[in-house]
């Protein structure tokens, strides 16, 4: 199985991030299940409310710029999964 984000994981296996963090962390198992995280590449895709495709970015950084928000807070809306504005 393939999860987007820790938290989509965690709420999947109906346990809190940091459990999946920690597991990933360590590198130990959760219920005979191994966890791995990788980034496959550093885009972004920015979709509309209607979840259609509006523009790909190549990174954090020129997504922050265009959209005038701090990289941090998009960082924490891509982890978290909710929809900015």
């Amino acid at each position: 199985m393939e999860f987007s984000t820790i938290n989509s994981t965690a709420k999947h296996f109906g346990v809190s991030s940091s459990t999946i963090k920690r597991v990933l962390k360590n590198g130990m198992s959760y219920k005979n299940l191994f966890f791995k995280s990788e980034i496959i590449d550093n885009r972004i895709l920015v979709y509309d409310y209607n979840h259609k495709l509006i523009k790909v970015l190549d990174n954090r950084s020129d997504t922050s710029r265009l959209f005038n928000i701090l990289t941090t807070t998009l960082t924490r809306y891509i982890q978290s999964g909710k929809l900015w504005k």
